[in-house]
């Protein structure tokens, strides 16, 4: 009887290379390498399966965010500002990136205070978006980040929450997680 043949293969985590029999194909050359191997797959497969959770859930998460940031809104503006005192140096980078990117745009408009007045008076000094007359801000429609220009036909007047939640997506990104 013939001696099986020997067969070279490398460990499919650390890379060791293996020596063995046609008959006996290991693919790992212990089996703490096989509990990563087995550990890294579980963790992809969580990963996959929570994104397309929050994909077919994300109405009850957009409430759920909500609703906890109604509830501890005290608390996350002392975060907030806690971040901002501890690294003020990248919330004024993210300042000027955004100026620069308004100045840069090809299709950028200078916004006069005259404009804006009458935008608001337009929309009776209240958000477009809720209707809330509050504190009112400059909202992009298409923002800045995606291509959006800065003009008058691309702003719309915010409460400081709508404008807080919309950030930089669309419009129509924004109200179909709302």
């Amino acid at each position: 009887m013939a001696h099986p043949t020997k067969v070279r293969r490398t460990c499919l985590t650390c890379g060791v290379q293996l020596v063995q029999s046609a008959h006996h194909a290991r693919r790992y050359c212990s089996k703490s390498c096989k509990w990563k191997a087995d550990s890294i797959r579980r963790a992809t497969y969580r990963k996959q399966y929570l994104r397309e959770w929050q994909h077919r859930n994300a109405d009850y998460l957009a409430a759920w965010h909500a609703a906890y940031r109604a509830r501890n809104r005290e608390v996350l503006k002392a975060k907030n500002r806690a971040c901002y005192r501890n690294n003020p140096v990248s919330y004024q980078n993210a300042r000027d990136i955004r100026r620069v990117n308004i100045r840069q745009s090809v299709q950028a408009a200078y916004v006069s205070e005259r404009d804006w007045r009458r935008l608001l008076i337009r929309y009776h000094n209240s958000c477009a978006y809720c209707g809330a007359s509050g504190r009112i801000e400059r909202d992009h429609v298409v923002p800045i980040a995606r291509g959006g220009r800065h003009s008058v036909g691309n702003l719309l007047p915010a409460c400081y929450d709508c404008n807080r939640s919309k950030g930089y997506k669309f419009l129509s990104e924004w109200r179909y997680r709302r």
